[in-house]
């Protein structure tokens, strides 16, 4: 017995033994990544391959996201609300002015100026770009010169983690202050991930202005070791390099093997039913507040996604092949969601102007995607130039019906 009791007490020291040798590894590991890491891989610019940014590119971007970690707190909330704002700073990469937008401090129109608040995501702010590539001001540049009459000016309202809920509140509540004639809404991207990480979720308005550094959006699991998987997969640096290094063969770093290929399941199939109508009923009522009641043009713009990038270039099939690994069944979760809204667009019978872009980018085979989301800078310029043309038909055909008006 006393042997039998022995040899227990032994297994059982062994076992623990190898447990925390185990820890130890991994917290060497961990340690290891850090010492030798910028930070985690996910939109970390060290792991887009050579090529996909020009050597100035590249450059611009590693100076804008290091001052952007220099800023801090960048964000405030606006109390019993929606809306956050960016904290006034200024820096080489960037000027974020009072109001609490990209840009230099807002001034009193002008007389005959137009101007257009454009409303987005980090797209549209135009994050680790250069002022002049980003999506607002190349709108600006085009119609200036398609429209030198209007006295044209375009404002930057591009938020990190801004989905179309947020863009609505933030429009609402700023219009006066902002004094502008059109409201230019661009969204996707954050509406489709918040949807597929809560489904059908309704957003908590900011108890008061406390300045925060991150938007966090996650959704937990209910047991301990789906919380403990999911948090090491957010947070711990390692499990990152193994999913998504670009140096290691895709085989290699299947953390979830099959998952890419693993079909919607049937909680996440249900959001899906959900989110076009939803859209169009926050687009319908929005409209109908900004356009008829404040008379302020109103126009909305679907932003293209990667999944709907006919030719993916060989970077973009690797992102694309990451994400459903992370996310299974995301892309056919984009399609559930997105397709019923492309189709909506169609139609001429919407008592608003909603237009798709997710065929913009049909033509071209190389990366317009640098880490899945975000544009490169001959993306960003594509989405804005189709932007630019939109406008400029709509206000040309609003200035041909108040001639024609003017006539009768």
């Amino acid at each position: 017995m006393k042997s039998g009791r022995i040899d227990k007490i032994r297994s059982w020291g062994s076992a623990g033994l190898l447990f925390a040798g185990l820890l130890l590894y991994f917290a060497f590991a961990e340690f290891s990544v850090r010492l030798n890491s910028d930070g985690p891989v996910g939109s970390n610019l060290k792991f887009v391959p050579a090529g996909v940014l020009t050597e100035e590119e590249m450059a611009s971007a590693k100076k804008f996201a290091k001052d952007l970690e220099s800023v801090g707190k960048r964000f405030r909330g606006v109390p019993n609300t929606l809306v956050y704002r960016y904290v006034p700073v200024k820096t080489d990469s960037f000027t974020l002015n009072s109001t609490g937008f990209r840009g230099e401090e807002l001034q009193k129109k002008k007389k005959g100026e137009f101007r257009i608040g454009m409303l987005g995501d980090s797209r549209v702010l135009g994050a680790y770009l250069k002022t002049e590539a980003t999506i607002p001001r190349i709108v600006e540049q085009r119609l200036k010169e398609l429209m030198p009459e209007k006295h044209i000016t375009v404002l930057n309202l591009g938020f990190e983690a801004y989905d179309l809920s947020r863009e609505i509140a933030f429009a609402e509540l700023y219009y006066a202050r902002l004094d502008v004639d059109m409201f230019v809404f661009v969204y996707s991207v954050n509406d489709i991930n918040f949807s597929y990480m809560a489904g059908d979720f309704e957003m908590t308005p900011f108890k008061d202005d406390s300045p925060f550094s991150e938007v966090v959006f996650r959704l937990r699991g209910d047991d301990w070791l789906s919380r403990f998987s999911e948090f090491w997969v957010d947070y711990f640096y390692i499990a990152d390099v193994v999913k998504k290094s670009f140096d290691l063969d895709m085989a290699q770093i299947n953390l979830r093997k099959g998952t890419e290929n693993k079909p919607l399941d049937p909680l996440h199939a249900a959001y899906t039913e959900k989110f076009a109508g939803k859209c169009i009923a926050k687009m319908a009522r929005t409209a109908d507040y900004l356009n008829n009641e404040k008379k302020i043009k109103t126009l909305f713009f679907l932003a293209p996604l990667v999944e709907y990038k006919k030719h993916h270039s060989r970077f973009e099939s690797k992102l694309s092949f990451y994400y459903n690994n992370e996310k299974p069944g995301y892309s056919e979760y984009v399609h559930r969601c997105v397709d019923p809204l492309v189709n909506e667009a169609k139609k001429e019978s919407l008592p608003f102007v909603f237009i798709s872009q997710m065929d913009i980018f049909d033509d071209y085979d190389d990366t317009l995607f640098w880490d899945y989301i975000h544009y490169t800078p001959k993306g960003s310029r594509i989405v804005a130039l189709d932007i630019a043309k939109h406008l400029y038909n709509f206000l040309s055909d609003e200035e041909a019906a108040d001639k024609s008006e003017k006539s009768r």
